[in-house]
């Protein structure tokens, strides 16, 4: 026996993705919230029962697959700073997690990024840019104009002019900032996402330990008023190895910056998707939830646990949204005539032309079912309204017709 004390807290977690399906990726260090990180790692026994004489006779069980789960919550934060010009873009290592999830990411990790508008830079939905080279139609950017950096989204560019839906609150302003936000999205494509390897360590002990490889997720985002914007991750691992891994549990360098909080300013878009401006929609409660629809294939076979990959088979379904507002009898009235809605969540971090933001965007919903009564804990009769992603199948890429978005 070697008895210890292991402490809950201190402890390292890392994550990488994974270029051959089950063999452990280069990892860098993300940061869970601290305390969050769980895991359960099984080898389910297989019993045997073979006819004996003595009824006690129990046989001792063969060892079958080996499995596993994991949960964290991970706060949502940019790049330490915006890319206020032509530069490159660094994903943090929870970012290019999610990203594997997700299945697609623009811009990519290590491209160009960045330019600036020109002396005539143009309206409020039409801006004129030095270079439309860094940009993808679909993306989320920035741009500058007199209330600081504002997030936009590019519905299709042609001869250095950006074409906005939604639009900016203003006129750009003149040689000012425009900036890429890194924009996840989901990729419908069956085998369009990879797996991760996830490591965990105790500070406390070179011994406890933990490789998950062949990692995939369900995520579900928290956004409440006056606290930190999480995720929480439910995994599950096609394999694991446990004990004495010579993971460093050295304190690493940060690769992102502070997190985004709900406190002021944020701006929800609840309104007809061919609407062009930015009208804020006072809210009370927001909640995303989204559908990965990962698995693991199963092989009898398979080197990996009896698995030889991950596979996409989601339902037609991605993001579900609940919205609570103070009574307003147009959403009953959106509900009666099938209107569609854009629901587009975006929260800032600091101010002017350091601004950065994170968007949640549902660019094209319906309302499911009529929208109900709720009461504060005052009394106050509020609305809850419900509404679930479409596309618009007319659009050419995955990036434009995605029925959700994370930017940031």
């Amino acid at each position: 026996m070697a008895q210890e004390n292991i402490r809950r807290i201190p402890a390292v977690t890392l994550a990488g993705v994974e270029g051959t399906y089950g063999t452990a990726a280069t990892t860098a260090r993300i940061n869970p919230v601290s305390g969050t990180f769980e895991h359960t790692v099984t080898q389910d026994p297989i019993a045997v029962d073979a006819e004996s004489a003595e009824l006690y006779d129990h046989q001792s069980p063969v060892l079958g697959l080996k499995r596993a789960t994991f949960r964290f919550d991970h706060h949502l934060r940019p790049a330490e700073s915006a890319p206020l010009s032509t530069s490159t873009v660094v994903y943090p290592a929870f970012v290019s997690m999610l990203k594997a999830w997700f299945g697609g990411a623009s811009p990519a990790d290590s491209a160009n990024v960045g330019t600036t508008a020109t002396a005539s830079p143009g309206t409020a939905t039409s801006v004129n840019v030095t270079s439309d080279t860094n940009f993808t139609a679909g993306e989320w950017l920035l741009i500058q104009t007199a209330n600081g950096l504002e997030p936009c989204r590019l519905a299709s560019k042609a001869a250095n002019t950006l074409a906005l839906l939604p639009g900016l609150s203003t006129t750009p302003s003149a040689n000012g900032v425009v900036a890429n936000l890194v924009n996840l999205y989901p990729t419908p494509g069956v085998d369009s996402c990879s797996a991760c390897t996830i490591e965990h360590a105790k500070a406390d002990s070179a011994n406890e330990q933990v490789r998950l490889l062949g990692c995939i997720a369900d995520i579900e985002f928290s956004v409440a008023q006056n606290e930190l914007v999480r995720f929480s991750i439910n995994g599950r691992a096609a394999n694991w190895s446990a004990g004495a891994l010579s993971i460093s549990t050295a304190v690493g360098a940060d690769t992102a910056g502070s997190p985004f909080a709900l406190a002021s300013d944020a701006k929800l878009l609840f309104q007809d998707t061919t609407t062009t401006t930015q009208t804020h929609v006072s809210f009370e409660e927001i909640s995303f939830k989204i559908s990965l629809g990962l698995e693991h294939v199963v092989d009898l076979g398979g080197t990996v646990q009896g698995t030889a990959g991950i596979a996409r088979v989601a339902d037609r379904m991605f993001c579900e949204v609940t919205v609570t507002l103070r009574e307003d009898t147009s959403t009953l009235t959106d509900w009666a005539a099938g209107t569609l809605k854009r629901v587009t969540l975006m929260i800032p971090r600091g101010s002017g032309t350091s601004r950065q933001w994170l968007v949640f965007d549902v660019p094209r919903a319906s309302i499911e079912g009529r929208p109900t009564i709720s009461y504060s804990s005052s009394g106050r009769m509020r609305h809850t309204v419900t509404l679930r992603s479409q596309i618009d199948t007319s659009l050419s890429t995955a990036l434009r017709k995605a029925p959700f978005i994370l930017a940031l």
